[in-house]
């Protein structure tokens, strides 16, 4: 289903306050979260410095998308993660379909069945950033 404008203002609003407040910005430097936006949902990554690209290394783990019920479905990555590598998305059935969005991210950010969260999410645990 393609998502209509208000909805991809909405999301927007959403995933740019989720991602400010999910990366603390003593870290920022290290490890960044974005979102692709595409016309039935949107692709959620890690960023990770590359010196050798002299910029950022984006790692799709993520996807939402809207389908033609109204409702929010989760897939996970099925490869690994790479650059080189076209994402492969998987269902994630036990998150169902929703109409509500943000339950979605929720369900993604609770992660119950570790698919989605890097290596880094330990750290958000610590309260000692600088």
């Amino acid at each position: 289903m393609t998502l209509d404008p208000f909805t991809i203002r909405r999301i927007q609003q959403i995933m740019d306050g989720y991602i400010d407040a999910k990366v603390p910005a003593s870290m920022r430097s290290s490890v960044q979260l974005a979102y692709e936006l595409e016309p039935d949902g949107l692709v959620l990554s890690e960023l990770r410095p590359a010196p050798a690209l002299q910029g950022w290394e984006r790692r799709a783990f993520a996807c939402l998308r809207c389908q033609s019920d109204g409702c929010w479905h989760i897939y996970a990555r099925a490869n690994k993660p790479s650059t080189d590598e076209i994402p492969l998305w998987n269902a994630v059935k036990e998150a169902g379909g929703q109409q509500d969005f943000e339950l979605q991210l929720q369900y993604v950010e609770e992660d119950p069945l570790e698919l989605f969260w890097p290596d880094w999410q330990a750290h958000e645990e610590q309260e000692d950033y600088v």
